[in-house]
């Protein structure tokens, strides 16, 4: 789908920049026509205007140097003619040049027009006509000029459309690989999403299946009986829920439609109310929980989403800090901005995890995760609601300091 994409958008631009380039060249090739055809009618009408070989004695004789003119007079009395203001005998011309003066009089003579343009396979004259009194003035001009002109305009017009074709295309294919890179990452994304999504429903679905199948094969068991595995039930039940869940709040806020309305909540309150249900939680898994909340930070945010930000971090560090493990939570000011610093001991991430641990299902430990319970969301959903908020979020891990997400929001004025 991605690759027919590409080749739609570069069709789609090559067939544009081609049509526009044939509007272009064509217009430029009438133009310089219509110029050189009037270029030739006004020195066609100089020639007529002067009298005898004045026209081509005169001092701006250059002006029109580039073309090659004729001018026949003919005396309708006497039947005689001049060439270029100078009297012609028949004696003095060959017959070859006698027809082929004829043969252009004459030419002239059967059309209707008094300018016009006569062709045949020996000459391609434009010509223009004018009578006074008993002389007929006929002055022709080559038109090779005109026609060499077109033909070496044609010919550059042809090399740059091609140059211009295929240095668009080199541009074009580029452009539509970096257009299509957002959509190519995304579909890669969505198709990496359904078989995550799959494997991961594969397990409860499987647990589901065998557990019923098994309280079905004791149809006269009571629920007592069977409290076991309906409690297996329940609990992939409760799981799943929770996956698809995450998945919709991921699919809403890609979507655009999961962003909430932000308004001045203080961010203070939220992490003390947050960080003290962790307190027994890690109380219970022999774990320490340090927090250092300054009070009366407020942030533009939504309530609902900082909770559930909070609670992920901390339920995060909870799970992969190490056996008595040591977990940080702090929120203080640094000039205009507001810093969360979630921080836990333990095993550090690997440093090519890092920019990873964001997407949709990934998990650094798929074992641990498994255990603990996790479908590898969480982070995905926390960047998601950091996103929402206009903030941005760090990440490092080292032996020596642990695991240390450093969340920074903008502050906001109360």
């Amino acid at each position: 789908m991605i690759k027919k994409l590409k080749r739609k958008i570069v069709f789609s631009m090559m067939t544009i920049l081609v049509i526009l380039l044939v509007i272009a060249f064509t217009a430029m090739y009438i133009m310089t026509a219509r110029n050189l055809s009037e270029d030739s009618m006004r020195a066609m009408e100089m020639a007529a205007e002067k009298p005898n070989n004045s026209f081509f004695d005169r001092p701006d004789k250059n002006k029109h140097g580039y073309f090659s003119l004729i001018t026949i007079d003919l005396n309708e009395t006497d039947k005689t003619f001049k060439i270029d203001g100078y009297s012609v005998s028949y004696d003095d011309m060959a017959e070859s040049d006698i027809e082929y003066i004829n043969e252009l009089i004459n030419a002239v003579k059967e059309k209707d027009g008094s300018n016009g343009i006569i062709k045949s396979d020996t000459y391609n004259y434009r010509y223009l006509s004018v009578k006074n009194r008993n002389i007929t003035r006929i002055v022709l001009l080559d038109k090779g000029y005109e026609n060499q002109t077109l033909r070496a305009l044609m010919v550059s017009q042809v090399m740059i459309g091609v140059l211009l074709i295929l240095s668009f295309l080199f541009v074009t294919t580029f452009v539509a690989k970096k257009a299509v890179a957002p959509a190519e990452k995304s579909w890669e994304q969505q198709k990496q999403l359904v078989a995550d999504a799959s494997h991961e429903l594969k397990t409860p679905l499987t647990v589901i299946s065998a557990n019923t199948d098994i309280v079905l094969s004791s149809p006269d068991s009571t629920v007592e009986e069977q409290r076991k595995w309906l409690g297996y039930i329940k609990a992939e039940t409760v799981r799943m829920t929770e996956l698809v869940n995450n998945m919709l709040f991921l699919a809403k806020n890609e979507d655009g439609l999961g962003i909430p309305v932000l308004s001045c909540v203080n961010l203070s309150d939220i992490s003390t109310e947050m960080a003290l249900p962790f307190e027994s939680v890690c109380f219970e898994k022999g774990k320490q929980l340090y927090v250092d909340i300054k009070p009366d930070l407020y942030v533009k945010g939504d309530s609902p989403s900082l909770r559930q930000l909070i609670s992920i971090f901390l339920d995060n560090a909870c799970k992969y800090s190490d056996e008595n493990g040591h977990i940080e939570y702090c929120l203080y000011s640094e000039g205009e901005k507001i810093e969360m610093v979630i921080r836990n001991s333990g095993e550090p991430i690997p440093k090519e995890d890092i920019d990873k641990i964001f997407t949709r299902f990934y998990r650094v430990n798929k074992a641990r995760s498994r255990t603990e319970g996790g479908y590898g969301l969480g982070l995905s959903i926390a960047k998601a609601i950091l996103d929402a908020h206009s903030a941005r979020v760090t990440v490092t891990s080292t032996p020596q300091d642990g695991t240390i997400f450093k969340c920074v929001f903008k502050k906001a004025k109360v």
